[in-house]
């Protein structure tokens, strides 16, 4: 299952909560972000704002088949500092 840590609405990419609930509503998610790809993003030293959303809380987990699941099982990121939209 991939924890899933932030999503791409149009161009914008974001872990803030509110937006990404506001563009499920509106169906304009473009995609849902994985930590491991947000982890990669942050290695290639893009600011402290990918950073932040690498270490930030897992939102849900999703499995293979795009099913949601709450993030109750989830590992715990190293910081848990909140990201704001890059």
């Amino acid at each position: 299952m991939n924890e899933i840590v932030g999503a791409k609405i149009g161009s914008i990419i974001t872990n803030n909560t509110a937006m990404i609930a506001a563009a499920v509503k509106g169906n304009t998610i473009s995609e849902f972000i994985d930590r491991d790809r947000m982890q990669f993003m942050s290695s290639l030293d893009l600011g402290q704002r990918w950073d932040n959303m690498a270490n930030s809380k897992t939102l849900f987990l999703m499995d293979e088949n795009g099913k949601i699941h709450p993030p109750n099982n989830a590992i715990k990121p190293t910081g848990d500092k909140p990201g704001a939209g890059v």
